[in-house]
């Protein structure tokens, strides 16, 4: 690869990064005190598994299998915050359905039809990408174990 075939992906790749650190910035911005994590996990998952993540949301009585208790996922792993298997259930890229049921939504998949909806098929502005609200959602979940 030449060197100006090297320059130029670089400057290609710090522009981008460029661009996603100024949406998470100005993100981090609006939203306050409180994190994209937690706001992502009060509007997705809360009914479910409940405001603290302890699997009591007030949809519970409706489902057939019980939510899991979110904040002690690290407990049931040896102490250990499993990040990537954390990302994994909640992307389920293969549609493994680690979590059980159908019930749970597969949110990789709710993710990109939410951005293919408001903005188009080959939109990756930032602030809206699909890793990046599941990572928000899998720190925000690792900050709430017992």
């Amino acid at each position: 690869m030449s060197k100006l075939n090297i320059l130029r992906n670089t400057g290609i790749l710090l522009g981008a990064m460029s661009l996603l650190y100024t949406g998470m910035t100005y993100a981090q911005e609006e939203m306050g005190t409180e994190s994209i994590g937690k706001v992502e996990f009060q509007k997705n998952c809360g009914s479910c598994h409940g405001v603290g993540g302890k699997g009591d949301g007030p949809m519970v009585e409706f489902l057939t299998q019980k939510p899991s208790d979110l904040t002690t996922i690290s407990k049931r792993n040896n102490g250990v915050y499993p990040q990537k298997k954390v990302y994994n259930w909640i992307r389920d890229p293969e549609g493994i359905r680690v979590h059980g049921t159908a019930e749970m939504p597969i949110w990789g998949q709710r993710y990109s039809e939410e951005i293919i909806e408001a903005y188009g098929p080959d939109y990756t502005g930032p602030g809206s990408s699909v890793r990046q609200r599941i990572l928000e959602l899998v720190f925000y979940i690792g900050n709430i174990q017992e």
